[in-house]
């Protein structure tokens, strides 16, 4: 009888680690893929706000600014769009979409949280020039995927990139003359890397289960045990 319920208590025990096991695998896959889905959503939302204010420069046909250091004429306009003056002599230059989101970007970038990079696979502008993991997802815009993201190591803190395409419009044509035809209709992208502010580790889940697994062992030997004696 006693080698019968130590067969028992065997099966038990390995039943309960199945169970912790499968427990573990399905709460670390929901843990990661939930995780997924919120960094995408946000960066999602940041990409979608930046595209909402290119939009609503263009509906304007770009805005007039007084000229200064940090907004000198853009060089890639026409030229009598480069520079007017106003009633009182003071220079004015023509801010387009691409104009206002790199310096948008550069504001948001000195803030040191969520950051966003215009960028092509022929850009115009040297700080246009894509970084090497945005190179790849480029020529994927190119060849059809509309939107590409992933969790990466900067400085030794986790990001979350996100990039989606620009589509090429005629508006776009006047400042990219000198610029080769875009390919598959993208001009190009707008970047967003957020930092993450929840914990992706595997680790917490992990050892939470174990201690579940290890608690049930020693519960299934223990009354398997006494059971086991009281059988006698």
């Amino acid at each position: 009888m006693t080698g019968l319920f130590s067969h028992y208590r065997l099966a038990a025990v390995i039943i309960w680690l199945l169970a912790v096991a499968s427990s573990w695998a399905w709460n670390t896959v929901d843990n990661i893929r939930e995780k997924n889905f919120i960094a995408k959503v946000t960066a999602r939302a940041f990409y979608e706000q930046i595209l909402t204010s290119r939009k609503w420069n263009l509906m304007h046909g770009g805005i007039y600014v007084y000229t200064t250091t940090l907004s000198p004429p853009n060089q890639f306009l026409p030229k009598d769009k480069q520079l007017i003056r106003d009633e009182h002599g003071q220079s004015l230059t023509l801010m387009n979409p691409a104009y206002m989101t790199r310096q948008i970007a550069e504001i948001s970038r000195q803030t040191g949280l969520v950051k966003f990079h215009i960028t092509s696979l022929t850009p115009l502008q040297p700080e246009n020039k894509p970084y090497s993991w945005e190179i790849p997802w480029l020529e994927a815009f190119a060849n059809g995927s509309h939107e590409e993201s992933s969790f990466a190591k900067e400085d030794g803190k986790e990001v979350f990139h996100y990039m989606a395409p620009l589509p090429h419009r005629e508006s776009c044509v006047p400042c990219h003359t000198a610029s080769a035809a875009p390919k598959g209709n993208v001009r190009g992208a707008i970047s967003v890397s957020l930092p993450i502010p929840f914990d992706r580790s595997v680790w917490p889940l992990f050892f939470s289960h174990l201690f579940v697994a290890m608690t049930g062992i020693v519960g299934i030997l223990f009354f398997g045990g006494r059971l086991a004696q009281s059988r006698r």
